[in-house]
């Protein structure tokens, strides 16, 4: 018998979610109930089980010091899949997948069940975090954050609340993505009591950003809120520079105006050199916050590569091809990619903030670049290490070329001089600045592209402004 039980959890509380938890190990494992997003699925013989809704079920899993979560759904659809995965991606919890290919089987048990080590994949383990750091820009400080429903925005939130602040404001132009963050963060907040505001905004209109900051005054700000997928910004290019471009600056003037004490901007990878209209707007929002160093405002940047759970992440893409029986998409054999956790992407980019004094570069070391075409391979081949089925042996991998606006490489530095910090993982660089007149005149030529809607002209402004691109 051993002593210290792990305590797990099973996601899906129907007939496979029964099946898994007749068949777990009871002298390792500790159940401690289902998770499913119809709480009141009880249809069990057993006794005693509770279902939790999946926001409680985020509460248990940390108050019960869930080791692992196991989600039964065989017949899962894509977007339900990685919807799940994008909800728990930021907890310290182990999950396991019943694959979809399964709902084919009549009986399911543990066996068949596969891990999901994202450290183990990408061969880096994660940094603790400098709590002084973390704290440093939020305890007893007013908080807003951008783009608070999206992956990255989200943990921000979380991680925030965890450091004392004053006051959270949280905003987002989509009310389903801020329904789901209010929904944890209430959850959260139930002990902690912290005053937190949930506002419906879209940063691309100046009179809901001159509005937001007129009712509020903010200590610290943390811009998370973009569009990022790099294919569909390619096809719409007058929104992309909108939100992003047109976004960051309403929201600089702003906290100049109101002398918020620092503004973070969450940047990528893809801001280097870029090749395309996603990049291309996250170095012209990079050069508006260089361009903008006053006495009252400190405005910094943090660059960091993919992000595991984030939508549209390798790792769930290549879950769901797995599990369907194949093939694996890729786009080459020589693409590489850099990664990092959310959690970890969350935390380094709120202490590399801490140390910032004004136009820096903050670049997270994000490892070594990851061949994606040998992760393929590693996945496909950890999952028919793990399953006593011979359904993953035959898995094939298809190369399908990169995809309007791809890089084969992605880079982390514009210049060849980053220097090191008191944080063992994060980076710093002053890279080329542009001069104000220059930003302000690209400014006015690109708002007055978006209002005539001319792309060509949007794209000859960038290429202007952003060098490489």
């Amino acid at each position: 018998m051993i002593k210290n039980k792990k305590n797990i959890m099973i996601y899906g509380a129907g007939e496979a979610g029964k099946q898994i938890f007749n068949n777990i190990l009871k002298d390792k494992y500790s159940f401690k109930g289902f998770i499913d997003d119809n709480p009141s699925n009880k249809n069990f013989n057993i006794k005693n089980i509770d279902v939790f809704s999946r926001p409680e079920g985020y509460s248990k899993i940390k108050k019960l010091k869930i080791h692992k979560i196991i989600i039964a759904i065989p017949s899962i659809s894509d977007d339900k899949l990685n919807d799940i995965l994008d909800y728990f991606s930021d907890l310290k919890v182990k999950i396991e997948i019943v694959p979809r290919i399964f709902s084919r089987e009549v009986k399911i048990d543990y066996n068949n069940v596969l891990p999901i080590n994202l450290e183990s994949l990408i061969g880096r383990p994660p940094v603790h975090p400098d709590k002084k750091l973390l704290s440093k820009d939020i305890e007893n400080k007013k908080i807003l954050i951008t783009g608070a429903g999206g992956s990255i925005g989200s943990v921000i939130s979380q991680i925030t609340l965890d450091n004392s602040p004053k006051k959270i404001t949280m905003i987002d132009n989509s009310e389903l993505a801020l329904h789901n963050i209010s929904s944890e963060i209430d959850k959260l907040n139930l002990e902690k009591k912290v005053d937190v505001d949930f506002k419906i905004c879209d940063i691309s209109r100046p009179e809901d950003v001159n509005s937001l900051f007129n009712q509020n005054r903010f200590d610290t700000i943390y811009h998370a809120a973009a569009y990022k997928h790099v294919p569909i910004l390619e096809n719409n290019i007058i929104q992309a520079v909108r939100n992003n471009i047109l976004g960051t600056y309403y929201l600089v003037e702003n906290a100049k105006k109101y002398e918020s004490k620092k503004f973070v901007l969450i940047s990528s990878d893809k801001a280097v050199r870029p090749t395309n209209i996603m990049g291309a707007t996250k170095r012209f929002c990079e050069l508006i916050l260089q361009s903008n160093q006053n006495q009252n405002t400190i405005f910094t940047m943090v660059r960091f590569g993919n992000v595991f759970g984030s939508s549209g992440s390798v790792i769930p893409i290549f879950k769901k091809q797995i599990m369907s029986g194949g093939p694996v998409t890729v786009t080459s054999k020589k693409t590489t990619r850099y990664f990092m956790t959310i959690n970890e992407a969350s935390e380094l980019v709120i202490q590399a903030a801490a140390m910032a004094k004004g136009g820096e570069v903050f670049l997270l070391d994000m490892g070594e670049p990851v061949n994606i075409y040998q992760l393929a391979k590693k996945m496909i081949k950890s999952y028919s290490e793990h399953s006593r089925s011979q359904i993953f042996n035959n898995i094939d991998i298809k190369l399908i070329g990169l995809r309007p606006g791809e890089k084969m490489i992605e880079e982390l530095l514009i210049g060849n001089n980053p220097e090191k910090t008191k944080h063992v993982k994060i980076l710093k660089s002053d890279e080329p600045h542009k001069p104000k007149s220059l930003i302000q005149k690209s400014l006015e030529n690109i708002k007055q592209s978006v209002e005539q809607r001319d792309q060509k002209s949007i794209v000859k402004t960038l290429k202007n402004i952003v060098d490489g691109f």
